[in-house]
């Protein structure tokens, strides 16, 4: 693998070179930026710590909504159970 170092020139990647292993490509309107060394490891802790901010966003917010569905539901099913009971209770005999 190839890329295209700072200075503009092409430098093949070398496993063995920890500083090489960390590269992000970001292309945007045609152009090619390429982050690498420790402002590579920044940028790739910060999209970490975004992702994870954002999954327990996402997290949280299912959670609240699933305790609200069984709270409502805890309350009107019993609701709807007695209100089922008046009514027959209530019933015409003639039916």
């Amino acid at each position: 693998m190839s890329y295209r170092g700072s200075e503009g020139v092409v430098r093949e990647m070398s496993p063995l070179n920890p500083a090489e292993l960390y590269v992000i490509v970001v292309t945007r309107n045609g152009k090619t930026t390429v982050v690498t060394g420790w402002r590579g490891w920044l940028v790739g802790v910060a999209i970490f710590v975004a992702a994870t901010a954002l999954l327990f966003v996402v997290t949280f917010v299912m959670l609240g909504v699933a305790i609200t569905a069984a709270a409502v539901l805890f309350i009107a099913v019993p609701v709807a159970v007695g209100v089922a009971i008046l009514a027959s209770l209530f019933r015409s005999p003639r039916a």
